[in-house]
């Protein structure tokens, strides 16, 4: 009746698709957590010329990052 709104996952790979998919976001998000802690542990820790500044430049990026309009209450066009 509707051939197209229907997929048959018996005759496909789905299941592996979707766990390696998983493996590829699990490894990716653990090695963006190591990274980023062994980065940000001497940043916070350690004294150095110019770290005011990087921790001022740092957060004034996170505040001028564009946001979706929905956030905004404006209405997309």
């Amino acid at each position: 009746m509707y051939p197209l709104a229907y997929i048959d996952t018996s005759r496909t790979n789905f299941l592996t698709w979707t766990l390696n998919t998983m493996l590829v976001a699990v490894i990716a998000t653990g090695i963006s957590l190591l990274l980023g802690s062994m980065l940000a542990y001497p940043l916070a820790r350690m004294r150095f010329r110019g770290g005011a500044l990087l921790a001022i430049a740092e957060t004034g990026s996170r505040r001028l990052q564009r946001r979706p309009a929905a956030e905004h209450g404006t209405p997309r066009v």
